[in-house]
């Protein structure tokens, strides 16, 4: 279950809305999740599916729009925190072991 990956986990605090979407990402493989909040691009690096999200700005660039968009939006503040997010699993021990 997604919840339990989160346990003990401050730094990642998802809404119930982050926690589903998240559920759907991990058995529907072709999906995509744009988001702008940190929690959930934390996540996304966490649960090792960083490449089912997408940010906004890449969104509307695929789709041939370009506009001068707020930071939280950008593709490097979405790189940055699923980094983060491979971090905190690496820090936390939650790294399964082969």
């Amino acid at each position: 279950m997604i919840t339990k990956e989160f346990e003990g986990l401050y730094e990642i605090d998802l809404h119930s809305g982050e926690k589903e979407a998240l559920a759907i990402l991990s058995t529907r493989k072709e999906m995509l999740f744009c988001t702008c909040d940190k929690a959930a691009m934390k996540a996304l690096g966490f649960l090792g599916i960083s490449h089912q999200g997408i940010s906004f700005e890449k969104l509307l660039d695929r789709n041939g729009i370009k506009k001068k968009l707020e930071i939280k939006h950008s593709e490097s503040r979405f790189r940055q925190f699923t980094q983060e997010g491979v971090l905190i699993k690496l820090d936390s021990g939650h790294v399964k072991k082969k």
